[in-house]
């Protein structure tokens, strides 16, 4: 009776590390497509300040 007890309690010690082990690969993955969503989003951000500098500099050089 006490091996069963034993078992018992080692595969309920398993099954809460595989639960933690599940969750921590989850968030690791949410973590990681929020990162690549903010790569991603983040250069056309960046190429249209630049293109909006650009065009009033051009305005000012023609205005010259």
């Amino acid at each position: 009776m006490l091996e069963i007890a034993e078992s018992n309690s080692e595969t309920s010690n398993n099954s809460a590390r595989l639960v933690a082990a599940t969750l921590a690969v989850n968030i690791a993955k949410l973590i990681a497509a929020a990162l690549a969503l903010n790569i991603t989003a983040a250069p056309p951000k960046l190429a249209h300040v630049n293109a909006c500098k650009g065009g009033e500099g051009n305005a000012a050089s023609s205005a010259t």
